[in-house]
């Protein structure tokens, strides 16, 4: 085999055909039975008792973290005067380190009016969008302060000011990283919105509501189960089932963590009760948004509204079409917000009176590029969140209590035993096994070698990039044995549903596994563990080394750290820090599966090289946007991972070939 050119290798299946249901069915099933245990009572004591620990549950999941006391620090750059209203541009204060931009529409008169926050979902120009624009105008011109903020990441949130851009996949992923959650920011930032609300002569402050779409309608259910002091809640195309998102795409501003370990999404909107909310929905809306999946949490939250006594409190819509906030969404809102803000009407849908929306650029707070340092991006501010966690991380000098940490965060509730093994019929000169580990399938290659050596290979995408590798050409010449298999949802049990880009990025599965409480990074690494104890037991292989293709890579290594199986782990082409911001990371470089969250808070792949205890070596490795470590940067990492080492008392060889 030495004389094989590598380019033209391929390897055979395992199996006769893909088994991604391998992988999904069992994640659906899951949520599936979670969502049949999450049933709310009929007995208002009986829900007092739930309501107080499902609240702490949501703070801990989220992350949730907000200071009230802090100076809100509102700051107004200009305003336009319109017929009839007056739109502020206005900044404040909402965490540490952390600014919203903001329009503020504000009725002519003394007041004191009732007020709306406008919350957006996935526009990258956030507020100043025309169809976000639009709840502002008709909100003022009914009698409402209507208060549209930019969301973390969004508008002038953006890490180039004026570029706008999308707060989701790597920059929204990367706050679980650090310990964080979007969803958690952006509920912290709307209760400051709320603090400023209040804060205003002219606003009521005891009659304030929330509305929004999609993303922005998910903020809206979140800050009305979570914040008492809305009174009143419009959430548009954003209502469904936490089910139903292990069977759809959504954003990571929807995503909170381990939340199907202890609610479902009528437990949310339950929190809501005896305040008020409508509930409007799609027709031709996607699964997780679907009239379905919504009255199935309506029908289950409205126990406890009327165990309150305010049946009337909890409503639906359903409207026809497709995703979005359509005008007839915003009649419905006003109507409601009439009913339960001012006191007037019933509730039903009316006319609202027509709006011109203005330029974007109008709206701007601060002009293009020339935003205040205060001001900081989503990137910025997760950068500094990382470089605290990395000086911090200095001061764990107990490898044993870190392997510990980083093993729960990989693991969560999701340990791989094997049950049993399967050997197929040999195919081009590879054995071929299946190794079954409950709701883990893991498609296995190997053949044997002239030596005592086991490499376990791997890569994130399939075993061809694997028959390419420089990692498979070393094995070949050394005559050593192999074993290569694809990692879960990958390869032989990948499906286009679990990413968003053409490629694999992994951005739904890493979802998924994060929504039932465990990694998809910790599931990889575990099964190289898993793997090379079956070899010991059964192919009778005595030692390893671990090797892996970009994001595999980090698994192998990760997987090295939690058992030490490993005599010699090697990385091709992977990235060098687990910070999703250090760099602008593509999904030409990495994949969505190194979203870990809180795994900064214990190691970064230097603190993991230390703690692998043994040699490593990285080829051609990368920054997040792919471009290659140059000699210099690799012998500074080099010598952190030596001291840190050094000051855990472990062994560390590094090696590096470009």
């Amino acid at each position: 085999m030495s004389g094989i050119n590598r380019t033209d290798f391929s390897l055979p299946k395992v199996w006769n055909k893909n088994y991604s249901n391998y992988v999904i069915n069992p994640l659906q099933l899951d949520a599936a039975k979670r969502a049949g245990i999450f049933q709310l009572p009929e007995d208002k004591a009986e829900w007092e008792k739930m309501r107080k620990e499902l609240y702490n549950n949501i703070v801990s999941a989220m992350k949730l973290k907000v200071d009230h006391t802090l100076p809100l620090d509102y700051e107004e750059t200009g305003s336009i005067k319109l017929d009839g209203y007056t739109i502020k541009k206005i900044s404040f204060r909402a965490g540490e380190d952390r600014y919203v931009t903001a329009s503020l529409y504000v009725p002519d008169g003394e007041g004191p009016f009732p007020a709306v926050l406008n919350v957006h979902g996935h526009w990258q120009q956030g507020k100043i969008a025309a169809r976000v624009q639009a709840r502002g105008h008709v909100l003022a011109k009914e009698g409402y302060v209507c208060l549209t903020v930019d969301a973390f990441g969004s508008g002038e949130r953006a890490s180039t000011h004026g570029k706008f851009e999308y707060h989701g996949m790597f920059r929204g992923a990367s706050l679980l990283n650090v310990g964080e959650t979007l969803m958690g920011i952006q509920l912290a930032d709307n209760m400051r919105a709320i603090d400023l609300l209040q804060s205003l002569p002219y606003v009521d402050g005891e009659k304030i509501g929330v509305t929004g779409a999609s993303g922005g309608g998910n903020q809206t259910m979140y800050i009305a189960a979570m914040d008492e002091r809305v009174k009143a809640a419009v959430p548009v195309c954003s209502v469904g089932s936490y089910d139903s998102y292990i069977r759809s795409s959504n954003c990571f501003c929807e995503l909170m963590p381990g939340g199907l370990n202890f609610t479902e999404e009528a437990g949310l909107i339950a929190l809501v009760a005896p305040r008020a909310i409508k509930i409007c929905s799609a027709n031709e809306d996607g699964e997780c948004f679907s009239p379905r999946e919504m009255l199935n949490t309506f029908n289950e939250a409205r126990k406890v509204f009327q165990a309150y006594g305010v049946d009337d409190h909890l409503a639906n819509q359903v409207f026809a079409g497709g995703h979005g906030y359509w005008p007839e969404n915003l009649e419905s809102a006003i109507g409601f917000f009439d009913l339960h803000l001012k006191g007037i009407g019933h509730g039903n849908a009316r006319k609202v009176p027509d709006y011109i929306p203005l330029p974007e650029e109008g709206l701007m707070v601060y002009e293009a590029g020339k935003k205040p340092e205060k001001l900081k991006s989503l990137r910025q501010w997760t950068s500094g969140k990382a470089a605290l966690l990395a000086e911090k991380r200095k001061e764990n000098t107990d490898p044993a209590s870190v392997r510990k940490a980083i093993e729960k965060v990989l693991v969560g509730n999701k340990k791989l035993v094997l049950h049993s093994f399967a050997a197929l019929p040999e195919k081009e000169s590879w054995a071929r096994f299946v190794l079954d580990s409950g709701d883990v399938m893991t498609p296995v290659l190997f053949r044997k070698g002239a030596t005592d050596v086991c490499h376990i290979l791997a890569s994130d995408k399939d075993k061809q990039v694997v028959a390419s590798s420089r990692i498979f050409k070393e094995a070949i010449q050394n005559n050593d044995s192999i074993i290569i298999f694809d990692p879960y949802g990958s390869g032989e049990t990948y499906d286009n549903s679990f990413s968003l880009s053409a490629q694999p990025d992994y951005h739904n599965l890493t979802r998924f596994c994060a929504w039932l409480g465990f990694s998809l990074l910790g599931v990889w690494a575990q099964q190289y563990n898993l793997i090379a104890d079956w070899a010991k037991e059964f192919l009778a292989c005595k030692s390893f080394i671990y090797g892996g293709v970009r994001d595999a890579g980090i698994a192998s290594l990760c997987a090295s750290v939690l058992s030490g199986k490993a005599d010699k782990c090697i990385l091709e082409e992977s990235v060098i820090s687990l910070d999703l911001v250090s760099s602008v990371y593509t999904v030409s470089a990495a994949t969505l599966a190194l979203a870990v969250p809180d795994i900064l808070l214990y190691g970064d792949v230097t603190d993991f090289i230390a703690l692998a205890n043994g040699k490593v070596a990285l080829y051609a490795p990368v920054h997040g946007d792919g471009t290659r470590l140059t000699q210099e940067e690799f012998s500074s990492m080099q010598q952190a991972s030596k001291s840190l080492a050094e000051s855990s008392g472990t062994k560390c060889t590094l090696e590096f070939m470009e």
